[in-house]
């Protein structure tokens, strides 16, 4: 009995080292350092996005912080499996593949003319030429030269319906390609090109289209795994199904609109896709019905709420963790400030140092509001709003967030009005705000009610507007619903 016991104990100590060691080598094996050198940008804040899904172009943040006074910034990530990353400093982006096969990347931000515009092209220092940022320039260096290149023949071949000399320039570009690339081992890099290709594939006219429709789907789609991941191949399938709900199978079209306007019903939508030929596969099929659902959300042809609702219905149901997320993305993009939806999320340090954001404030009413330091009207909002604070401060929560470009600006603000007691921050930077808010102009405010949902949007400010409205008597409605409700003994005077 004790031989069995220590044979346990040994084989649960070899388990139990092996595990450690198993984690300890994915952690490396996946461990990238990024270190950036932004000379004309000290001070601002960059952040590293992943785009979440290439259906919405949703982003997920992967790190923020501030440029120091050198110019130099840096993030350390762990990547088991290459992607698509954003590298973003206020209105300004630039692209960078993460590949887990470079343990470091050493870039640089450029200045003056080359940063015309939003999309700043990288510069890389000891850049490996079998890492994937190299092989996606060269590669596109290439597809470039043969569309434009040689006098642009082949742009001339499309431009006059030309598709058989076409078909034979691309054939010659596919199999150079083949060759050129066969040394190297990298697995999305190669769906890249094959996706790319599978692009320029699509592109014909007339009797050829429906033919060439076919030879693509079962050279590219049919029985072959969906790369959710890889941005060449979300592409394409985006130019393939696009617009799918308004081209349903033969005789689908009344089931369509039932389906959608009368039941609100993802079974027969299902029924009426299943029987298309390129949507035969589940997955597919589901994935291509939250992308058409969400085109026609912008059009008159279908019930809106009906349109959510469905999608709302994929994102809770599917089967599929990567068409769940799209289907949530995709809801969250259609219903962004709408009343009755989920808020867009915050995070911020304000001002005494306190972490704030949308979740930690839930069961809590929040009036968000956006100002800056050179804004006299926001300023305005801001001191009638201190009277609002000290009326409704215990029942609500009071936000206000500077877009001040310089931050210096925001502290010397509040450096001098201290009679602001409320959560007072800065945006950091933080350009996914700015979309989410919809901040065109300022001031601006919205209402969130305890359960993160948007009550107001936006919402009335802390002067009254020209029908003499003010979001005061929303506060004082909202204080009557929280106050204690008092007990009333007849016969006993309050």
């Amino acid at each position: 009995m004790v031989i069995q016991l220590q044979k346990l104990q040994f084989e649960f100590m070899k388990y139990f080292v092996f595990s450690i060691l198993l984690c300890i080598n994915l952690f490396f094996y996946g461990q990238v350092s990024i270190d950036g050198n932004a000379p004309s940008l000290k001070g601002k804040y960059v952040s590293i996005l992943q785009i979440e899904d290439y259906v919405t172009n949703t982003y997920k943040n992967l790190g923020r912080q501030k440029v120091d006074s050198t110019g130099k910034f840096s993030f350390k990530l762990v990547a088991e499996k290459a992607f698509k990353a954003i590298i973003e400093i206020e209105e300004k982006s630039s692209i960078l593949y993460i590949d887990p096969n470079t343990k470091s990347y050493k870039i640089h931000i450029p200045s003056g003319k080359n940063t015309a515009g939003s999309n700043v092209k990288l510069v890389f220092e000891d850049l490996p030429d079998n890492d994937l940022n190299a092989l996606v320039l060269e590669y596109n260096l290439r597809a470039d030269h043969f569309m434009f290149g040689d006098s642009m023949y082949v742009l001339k071949c499309i431009k006059s319906n030309n598709f058989k000399e076409y078909s034979i320039q691309l054939d010659k570009f596919k199999d150079s390609l083949i060759e050129y690339y066969k040394p190297v081992k990298n697995k999305y890099f190669h769906n890249y090109i094959r996706y790319s290709i599978a692009s320029l594939e699509q592109i014909s006219t007339g009797k050829e289209i429906v033919t060439n429709r076919i030879n693509v789907f079962n050279n590219y789609i049919n029985n072959k795994p969906l790369l959710y991941n890889n941005d060449a191949y979300m592409e394409f399938i985006n130019q393939f199904y696009e617009n799918t709900l308004k081209l349903p199978v033969k005789g689908g079209k009344d089931k369509l609109y039932l389906a959608i306007n009368n039941y609100a019903s993802l079974s027969m939508l299902d029924e009426i896709f299943i029987n298309d030929i390129f949507l035969k596969d589940a997955k597919l099929r589901e994935l291509i019905m939250i992308k058409g659902l969400g085109e026609e959300y912008y059009y008159e042809n279908f019930i809106k709420e009906n349109i959510l609702k469905l999608i709302a219905e994929i994102g809770n149901t599917s089967l599929f963790p990567e068409n769940r997320i799209i289907a949530k993305n995709t809801l969250a993009l259609l219903t962004n400030l709408q009343i009755g939806y989920k808020a867009p999320d915050f995070s911020f340090v304000t001002s005494k140092g306190d972490s704030i954001s949308l979740d930690s404030l839930k069961g809590k009413y929040v009036y968000i509001g956006f100002w800056a330091s050179w804004n006299e009207s926001s300023l305005l909002e801001m001191e009638i709003g201190q009277k609002l604070f000290k009326d409704y401060g215990k029942y609500i929560e009071f936000i206000s967030v500077s877009m001040d470009k310089d931050e210096n600006a925001y502290l010397q603000y509040i450096k001098e009005h201290p009679e602001f007691k409320w959560h007072i921050a800065h945006y950091n930077g933080d350009v996914g705000l700015i979309t989410d808010y919809r901040l065109k102009n300022i001031p601006e405010y919205f209402l969130i009610d305890p359960d993160g949902i948007i009550l107001q949007a936006p919402a009335f400010k802390p002067s009254p507007n020209g029908d003499y409205q003010s979001i005061d008597l929303t506060f004082f409605e909202i204080k009557k619903k929280l106050e204690p409700k008092k007990v009333r003994v007849i016969g006993v005077r309050d």
